[in-house]
């Protein structure tokens, strides 16, 4: 996906509505262990993982914000988009969410958080899953310093043909401003370890996160 198209995506709600969220149990201090074994990256040998059949169980542990709601969102390429898009929600309970998705739609998938409370969103913007920032290896932890001081990222999970997947999501909220320049919490959301992603689907990040008010494709 360019730039340019996100861009205008998420130009109604100003570079504030990328990512904002206030709300209790988001933003625990990223790094704390939680004495369950690091996921590997969830990805396969296959090139093209849109042919597989049947389904794959996605297990998620997400650090940092108990009670957000995890969407899975498949749209279909530009040039093929879908009838309807396909999503399946969880939400996270005792640091983990579990999603059965379509092993085909795997590939060009992405992911966002949303709370109950309506609070995980700014002007209608919602977090999206950084899946892997470009300078950042396959399989690598990133510290939420690191996250916080990358320009790009991707979002479009490469996808898997698996029955089943793992991947660990941390969070972390920190001090924006909005359009107006009016101070508000914001969130960003990013894979640890980095996943496999699509390759060019590099979009600018706002504070190392990705937000969309719009489906997206990959």
């Amino acid at each position: 996906m360019s730039n340019l198209r996100l861009r205008r995506a998420l130009l109604a709600g100003g570079v504030a509505a990328l990512l904002t969220v206030s709300v209790a149990g988001c933003g625990s201090t990223p790094g704390t262990d939680s004495g369950s074994p690091t996921p590997s990256p969830a990805t396969s040998e296959s090139s093209s993982p849109t042919t597989a059949s049947g389904n794959t169980m996605l297990t998620m542990s997400v650090q940092g914000c108990e009670g957000c709601t995890i969407t899975a969102i498949q749209v279909g390429p530009k040039d093929n988009y879908l009838p309807t898009p396909f999503t399946a929600a969880g939400n996270v309970t005792s640091g983990q969410v579990s999603l059965t998705v379509p092993t085909k739609y795997t590939k060009g998938m992405y992911f966002t958080a949303t709370c109950t409370t309506g609070q995980c969103n700014s002007s209608n913007a919602q977090p999206v899953v950084v899946m892997r920032y470009p300078d950042v290896a396959v399989g690598a932890d990133v510290s939420d310093s690191v996250a916080a001081a990358e320009k790009s990222a991707s979002m479009c999970w490469a996808g898997t043909t698996e029955s089943s997947a793992m991947m660990a999501l941390t969070t972390t909220t920190f001090a924006g401003k909005d359009a107006q320049g009016n101070p508000l919490q914001s969130m960003r959301i990013w894979a640890s370890p980095q996943q496999e992603v699509v390759p060019g689907t590099d979009s600018n990040t706002y504070e190392g996160g990705l937000g969309a008010q719009n489906y997206l494709h990959c």
